[in-house]
């Protein structure tokens, strides 16, 4: 494991992935939030032990979505292949931020990672729309499976559209397992 810093928001790690495939490639994940709490922080260095991956991690979402500059080296540069919304509490990010995101990139699965103040949200509380939330414990045990199948240009569970039914999240899986799912492209369409 190496990691280097190119700046107070770039954060790169690479390192081997335990999963069989080849040629490797390396998943480009952008996440917006504070990876040092608690919830987060085990996150993060699980994920720099089980898979190669280069991670940007950007503090201010809203500070990132008003600088063109910055934006505009990544829509040309850079497209990630998931981007993570680090969520510690209800409220932290807008539905509007999470629109103007889609806009930007459109094709790239965009998940919410619920900390732990944020865990009954889907009962009491108003969950962002066209966002896939995950708890933070949940995307521990689902991210190598995921990030497999991102990799090998296979269709993800994240990769459907937000508003899929937990049925139709089940079926998915179930012909996944059996290998009935060729590999496609799921475009995700804007609520």
């Amino acid at each position: 494991m190496s990691s280097n810093t190119s700046s107070n928001s770039e954060i790169f790690y690479s390192m081997k992935s335990n999963l069989p495939h080849s040629p490797e490639r390396m998943l480009n994940i952008l996440a917006f939030g504070d990876p040092t709490r608690s919830e987060f922080r085990f996150l993060w260095e699980n994920l720099r032990e089980i898979n190669r991956e280069k991670l940007f991690f950007e503090g201010n979402l809203d500070l990132w979505l008003q600088t063109s500059e910055r934006t505009r080296h990544f829509n040309a540069d850079f497209y990630p292949d998931l981007i993570f919304i680090l969520r510690s509490w209800s409220g932290e990010y807008s539905n509007s931020q999470i629109q103007t995101l889609r806009k930007r990139f459109p094709l790239t699965p965009l998940l919410a990672v619920l900390g732990s103040w944020c865990e009954g949200e889907a009962r009491n509380g108003i969950p962002l729309s066209g966002i896939h939330s995950i708890s933070w414990f949940e995307l521990c045990a689902m991210f190598p499976l995921e990030s497999f199948a991102l990799k090998q240009n296979w269709a993800s569970i994240w990769s459907l559209p937000p508003e899929t039914l937990p049925e139709q999240k089940i079926l998915f899986e179930i012909q996944r397992e059996e290998k009935q799912i060729q590999p496609v492209l799921i475009l995700n369409q804007p609520v």
